[in-house]
């Protein structure tokens, strides 16, 4: 099966959901749109400067990402990271865009991060104004999704969804680091002062 590029342009879903089990290469700002949701099952690489436009509905890598570029997120639509993810660039969540390039939600972006999703290697973690980033520990329990780089909140929102049977907390390794603009920070069923990291 052939590697997808996600290189720039446009990947549009109409109709039905998409499964698509490539091996996907991402490089560049590339926009996903449509009705549909996406689900990317195959392995994936960061090979550069990248950024996901994401104005579907949800768009989920259940697979790896690996690789030394750079991903950001940006679109009305919802990226969801649900596997141990070894890319070693930044994670940007709006903010992040191509100067000039026009189209919907490119001053917004989520992100979720739920089943085994993290980004441990990532050289960092910054939500600016009009992003949104969610750890979900409503299903499988992680001790630490973004490990040691932590989280850098510039007018961005956070939230965490705790486990009900665990106590989930905002400390450990990872930290938070406060920019510009007013950022809003979520805690959202058994949280408690102890537990669980970023």
């Amino acid at each position: 099966m052939p590697t997808l590029a996600l290189n720039g342009g446009e990947l549009l879903t109409n109709g039905s959901d998409l499964n698509l089990t490539n091996l996907v290469s991402v490089g560049g700002t590339t926009t996903l749109a449509g009705s549909n949701n996406i689900t990317f099952s195959g392995l994936s690489t960061v090979t550069a400067a990248s950024v996901l436009v994401v104005n579907t509905p949800t768009a989920t890598f259940a697979n790896s990402i690996t690789g030394a570029g750079t991903l950001g997120v940006a679109g009305t639509g919802t990226l969801v990271l649900a596997a141990p993810n070894l890319f070693t660039g930044a994670l940007t969540v709006s903010g992040n865009v191509t100067p000039g390039l026009s189209g919907v939600g490119l001053n917004s972006g989520n992100v979720i991060f739920s089943g085994l999703g993290s980004a441990l290697s990532a050289a960092s973690a910054t939500v600016n104004v009009g992003g949104s980033l969610v750890l979900d520990n409503t299903g499988i329990f992680l001790t630490s999704r973004l490990g040691a780089v932590g989280l850098n909140l510039n007018g961005g929102n956070f939230t965490l969804r705790a486990n009900p049977w665990q106590c989930n907390h905002l400390a450990g390794s990872g930290r938070f680091d406060s920019g510009a603009g007013s950022s809003s920070i979520t805690l959202v069923g058994n949280s408690a002062t102890g537990g669980v990291g970023v």
